[in-house]
């Protein structure tokens, strides 16, 4: 069996930050239909409207739509490796980049949002990591961050940034290293770095906004 196989990485929204996602889909997505009822049905006496004002008025469908889509593309958010290919879950489609014949290299990437701490107690949180993007071509590409996506309990209380578990960055660098193949200058340098974050001078970092209650 190929041990690269369905290896996923630890890159997806939290619990809380999904139920939020998921209520948050439904809310916009009964709007996009309610828009869409009140446009497209017959009932509707549009014949008096010129018909450019009708399908102006219906055009606005698409902006119904924007938020539920990205809602939808939040929850379902999720990269992992499939044999030779990386692969990132969309709204409703998947994108897979093939490790031998991606480029790859390295840059950082920030997220925020804001996280309840306490029954009644919310702060915003920003996050900020190494990130190494794997592309198939200039429109075809993955950022795979290297930082959980929310922060953790930190050993001496408050919360921190961690990178992913040591086990996915050597299955990556493991993954990389078998099918990038030796032409690929920056395969190795990313392989490197992979299994020595630990020395990387650039590491998982988070901040926080004032917590409001």
């Amino acid at each position: 069996m190929d041990e690269h196989r369905l290896v996923g990485f630890s890159v997806r929204w939290g619990k809380g930050a999904r139920v939020m996602q998921l209520i948050m889909f439904v809310f916009f997505s009964a709007l996009a239909l309610g828009w869409a009822f009140l446009v497209f049905t017959p009932t509707i006496p549009w014949q008096a409207a010129p018909a450019s004002a009708v399908w102006g008025t219906r055009s606005f469908l698409l902006l119904f739509l924007c938020p539920p889509f990205l809602m939808l593309r939040l929850f379902r958010f999720g990269i992992w490796l499939d044999g030779p290919y990386l692969v990132r879950q969309g709204a409703l489609l998947r994108l897979r980049v093939d490790l031998r014949t991606a480029t790859f290299a390295m840059t950082v990437t920030s997220w925020e949002w804001t996280r309840r701490f306490g029954p009644v107690s919310f702060a915003k949180v920003r996050i900020s990591a190494p990130t190494l993007v794997v592309r198939a071509s200039r429109l075809r590409r993955i950022k795979l961050p290297l930082a959980r996506r929310d922060v953790q309990p930190g050993a001496y209380g408050g919360h921190v940034a961690e990178w992913i578990p040591l086990g996915e960055l050597e299955a990556l660098a493991a993954a990389i290293e078998t099918y990038a193949g030796a032409p690929k200058a920056d395969a190795p340098k990313v392989v490197t770095f992979l299994r020595n974050v630990h020395r990387s001078p650039v590491k998982p970092s988070a901040s926080f906004g004032n917590p409001f209650q």
